[in-house]
C-alpha cells in the first residue's frame, strides 16, 4: 500500500513540472538572467525522481522478503521496468526448481497479490494496472515459450 509520504512524493513531481514549465514562461517574459530557476526546477524534479525510485525499489523488496523470506524460499533477484506508463517487474530465480518451489509454496502469487495491492491506483480506469501482466519469471536456459 502506497503512504502518504508516496502521495506527496508524485504530487510533489505535478508541482514540479508546474514550476518547471512556469519558469521557462518567466524567462522568456522578464529575459535570460532569470534562467537559473529552470536549473534549479530541474535539479529538483531529477532528486524527486531519484528518490521516489529508491522508495518503489525498497517496497518492492520488502514486498519480495514478505513473500519469499517468510515462507523458506530463497528470495529471487528482480529488475524493475516499465511499459506504456505501468511498471513492470521480472523475477530471476537461480533454476527452473526454484521457480516451481515458488509456484508451489503460493510465494509468487502471494507477491503478485501484494505488488497489485501497491499499484491499485495505478493505470486507468478502462485498464487498470495488471500484476498479472507485470510480473515475468525467468530463470537461466528458460525456453521462451
Amino acid at each position: 500500500m502506497k503512504t502518504v509520504l508516496d502521495r506527496i512524493v508524485s504530487a510533489g513531481c505535478f508541482v514540479l513540472l508546474a514550476a518547471f514549465v512556469a519558469a521557462i514562461v518567466w524567462t522568456f517574459i522578464a529575459g535570460w538572467n532569470q534562467s537559473i530557476w529552470i536549473g534549479v526546477t530541474l535539479g529538483l524534479g531529477l532528486l524527486l525522481e531519484q528518490y521516489s525510485r529508491y522508495r518503489l525499489r525498497r517496497a518492492v523488496q520488502a514486498m519480495i522478503d514478505s513473500a519469499f523470506v517468510s515462507r523458506g524460499i530463497q528470495p529471487p533477484a528482480f529488475t524493475q521496468a516499465g511499459s506504456y506508463g505501468y511498471p513492470g517487474y521480472r523475477l530471476s530465480f537461480d533454476s527452473g526448481e526454484a521457480e516451481q518451489a515458488a509456484i508451489s509454496s503460493g510465494a509468487l502469487s502471494a507477491f503478485k497479490t501484494s505488488i497489485q495491492e501497491y499499484h491499485r491506483n495505478d493505470g486507468l480506469k478502462s485498464r487498470p494496472f495488471n500484476a498479472k501482466m507485470a510480473v515475468h519469471t525467468t530463470y537461466p536456459n528458460k525456453p521462451l515459450f
